[in-house]
């Protein structure tokens, strides 16, 4: 039981760790865009499945300019 209990500790720290890593120290970390869109893929997975990503990343222009950051490691132009 004491191993699962570490390897979720483990797992935990990962995550963290991956995240503070993509928010603060990626060499995107200055260009603008979505929050969680800097931490996850899954914020792009969210906008595809509701069926109109084109029109929300156009909205993303919008509002934070030529270069936006979808992904943690990708941009749109």
């Amino acid at each position: 039981m004491h191993s699962l209990a570490y390897g979720a500790v483990v797992l935990g720290l990962w995550v963290f760790g991956t995240c503070v890593y993509n928010v603060y120290f990626h060499p995107l970390r200055a260009i603008p865009g979505p929050f969680v869109a800097k931490i996850s893929r899954w914020w792009l997975f969210t906008l595809e499945m509701r069926g109109n990503p084109h029109t929300e990343i156009l909205e993303l222009h919008r509002k934070y300019g030529t270069i936006t950051r979808n992904r943690p490691s990708w941009t749109i132009y």
